[in-house]
Formats: C-alpha cells, structure tokens, sequence
C-alpha cells in the first residue's frame, strides 16, 4: 500500500510532461499567425492608399507660356472717328483715297490697311515733338478738341497701293471735330516715325505724312 501514492505522484508527472508542456508552443504559434495577420493588413493598407493618390497628368505638369492671343483681340480705338470719310487734300486724293475706321482698323481705299492700338488721347494743345508745335496746327483741329495717338502693330497694302509714308509709320495722331460744329465732320490723320511716342520729348522730324478728309 505504500506504493500507492508514489505510483500516483510518478502518473501526475507524466501526465504534466506530456499535456503541459504543449501549451506554450501553441501560443508561439497563434501569436506568429497573429503577426503574419497584421503584416498582410498592412501591405493591403499600403497598396489601397498608393491606389488612392492619382498619379499627375500631363495636364498638370506641362509648364510655359500660354497660346498667343490675337493681335486685334488687344487693340483698342478711338469712338470718335469710327466711320467712314471722303479725302478732301490732295496728298489724301492722290495717296490714300477715303478712309475707313473700323474699331482698331485703318483702312484706306486705295489698298492700304493699318491696325492700331489706342494708346491716350491729349488735347489738341499738346505739342507732337519737341518744336513745341501743337497737333491743332499740324492737323487744322479746334483746340478744343482731343486727340488720338494710335501705336501702329501692323499695316498690309495691296500691290498696287502706293507708301503711305518714306519709311514705315509707327505712329498716327488723329484729329476730329466731330461734335464741336453742326456742319460737315472733318478728320485729319499725321502719320510718325521713330520709337519715342508723339510728343513734347519726340524727335523734330517724326512727321512723314498728313492726310484730310471729310464727311
């Protein structure tokens, strides 16, 4: 009978050798497949937020200049003069025939035709060049009136047309006295040479050619 509790006590042992022993490497192995769980969570996170972002366009990456825009969607004009009128002088007669104003156009009825840009209006007082003579002069206009200096950015003429000028006008001062009298309306162009805009500070010699007409 005192074989009894050894042999029991001998059992116990064996039966913790071998079932509790097995416990902690199924808790190894539930932890590893825990671990590989959460790896592959995180690659798919990664992947959907890299679907997420959209890659650029080419769109969005090209850089530079805009598309050119037209050169008469630039201009402005004169609302003074917009018409037409009969040449009245003789150089206008022989040279330029009549005269059309058609917004930032210039058009001459003997094939010239200039495109211009309004660039300020200044009473007829004002001199044109450092001589110190006024446009009221030069163009005949009341002094009252006002003047418009266009920037000519483009002039086509047909093969027959004559030279508006010696050399290429950059300039034209326009003179009108529209609504200062009650009879006919007379206009007077002068076209410029040079780079330095008509004015007190122009060169003496900028003008090349004047021109009347008459409505």
């Amino acid at each position: 009978m005192r074989k009894l509790p050894v042999l029991l006590f001998a059992a116990v042992l064996c039966l913790s050798a071998c079932f509790g022993g097995d416990e902690e490497p199924d808790d190894i192995i539930v932890e590893e497949e825990k671990s590989e769980l959460f790896s592959a969570d995180d690659d798919s996170d990664g992947e959907a937020r890299e679907e997420s972002e959209p890659a650029p366009t080419e769109q969005e990456d090209a850089v530079g200049p805009s598309s050119p825009t037209p050169v008469r969607s630039l201009q402005a004009a004169g609302a003074m003069t917009q018409g037409s009128y009969t040449a009245v002088s003789t150089t206008a007669m022989g040279i330029t025939g009549d005269i059309s104003f058609d917004s930032d156009l210039i058009n001459f009825g003997k094939g010239q035709t200039m495109t211009t840009r309004l660039t300020e209006m200044v009473p007829a007082t004002e001199a044109y060049n450092v001589s110190g003579d006024s446009w009221a002069s030069l163009l005949f206009t009341p002094e009252v009136a006002e003047i418009e200096i266009r920037e000519v950015v483009g002039m086509t003429t047909s093969e027959e047309a004559q030279p508006l000028c010696s050399e290429p006008p950059q300039w034209v001062g326009v003179g009108s006295d529209r609504g200062l009298k009650d009879s006919s309306v007379s206009v007077s162009i002068a076209l410029l040479t040079g780079d330095t805009p008509p004015g007190p500070e122009a060169p003496e010699d900028n003008v090349c050619a004047t021109y009347s007409f008459s409505k």
